[in-house]
């Protein structure tokens, strides 16, 4: 039963981030009782759930929300079990996900992408404003690549 409340709250999370219906308040609500769940209930399925945050952040889809729900997930992290290498801290929770997932690659790709897209739907006329975004988009990418 609990797994299932678990898996109608990440439904609404994954879901709701691309629905202009869902108030961003019930959104931010739903990811800090997932992040709850993760570190009191679902302590057993906790590497599951990280590994489909890695993947929506990579696919861009509810980046925002997974990126929350890792870092609360590292925030409350002192002692448990992935695959079974134990993690004794919140320190090795974040080399697992660098080691393992390249997350902050992940983080800052899903970071370019919402620039662009923030950068397509708000064109700018000026050519000197046009330069310095595509400067800045340039920079990101550099830095995206050499994070990891």
């Amino acid at each position: 039963m609990a797994q299932q409340i678990g898996e109608l709250v990440w439904k609404i999370i994954v879901e709701g981030s691309n629905s202009a219906n869902l108030p961003n308040k019930v959104l931010d609500e739903a990811v800090k009782i997932f992040s709850e769940l993760l570190n009191n209930r679902f302590k057993s399925v906790k590497k599951v759930y990280i590994d489909r945050c890695v993947e929506n952040i990579s696919r861009n889809s509810a980046a925002n929300e997974c990126i929350a729900i890792i870092q609360n997930v590292v925030k409350n992290t002192y002692a448990h079990y992935i695959n079974n290498i134990k993690i004794d801290h919140r320190a090795n929770l974040i080399r697992y996900l660098e080691a393992n997932c390249m997350i902050s690659t992940l983080v800052v790709n899903s970071i370019l992408v919402l620039k662009r897209n923030v950068i397509a739907l708000f064109p700018n006329d000026d050519p000197e404003e046009q330069q310095q975004q595509q400067g800045l988009l340039q920079m990101m990418m550099v830095v995206g690549n050499g994070v990891g």
